[in-house]
C-alpha cells in the first residue's frame, strides 16, 4: 500500500504542476520514504526526489534531506548526478549535507573504565595516655 503511494506521487510529479508548498510537502514525504526499511519503498522515493530535484533545483531541495544517513545521501547524490548527466547540469547544484560529528564525553563512572581504589583502613581512635605514679 505504501509503495503505491510513492509510485502515485511520482506519476503526479511527472504529469501535474505543484505549488511551492506542495513541492515542500512532497520532498518531506519522499525523504521519509528514503528512510524506510523496505527497499521496495525506497526505490520510488528516490524517483520522487529525482523529479523534485528536476523541478525545484538543488539549492531548494537540499534544505530537506539533512537527516539522511551517509549511504542514503550518497544514493541520492548519485540519482541527482544521473539527472544532471541526462539533461545537462541544472542551474542550481545540490549540496551534499555532511552530518556533523557529535561531541562524545567520556567518564570513568561505572562500567569498564572505573578503577577501584583500595579500601581505606580504619584508623584506631586516639587513646589518652594515662600516667601512673
Amino acid at each position: 500500500m505504501i509503495i503505491a503511494k510513492y509510485q502515485m506521487l511520482y506519476k503526479m510529479l511527472l504529469n501535474f504542476s505543484f505549488s511551492n508548498d506542495q513541492q515542500v510537502t512532497a520532498v518531506k514525504y519522499a525523504v521519509k520514504g528514503i528512510s524506510h526499511t523496505q527497499n521496495d519503498v525506497r526505490v520510488p522515493s528516490y524517483d520522487c526526489m529525482g523529479e523534485l530535484y528536476r523541478i525545484m533545483g538543488g539549492d531548494d531541495i537540499s534544505k530537506y534531506y539533512e537527516g539522511l544517513r551517509p549511504a542514503q545521501l550518497d544514493a541520492l547524490m548519485a540519482k541527482f548526478g544521473e539527472i544532471d548527466d541526462a539533461s545537462g547540469a541544472p542551474t542550481k547544484q545540490a549540496k551534499k549535507v555532511v552530518p556533523q560529528k557529535q561531541e562524545v564525553i567520556e567518564t570513568n563512572i561505572g562500567g569498564r573504565g572505573r578503577k577501584k581504589s583500595p579500601p581505606k583502613k580504619a584508623s584506631a581512635p586516639a587513646q589518652k595516655q594515662v600516667r601512673h605514679q
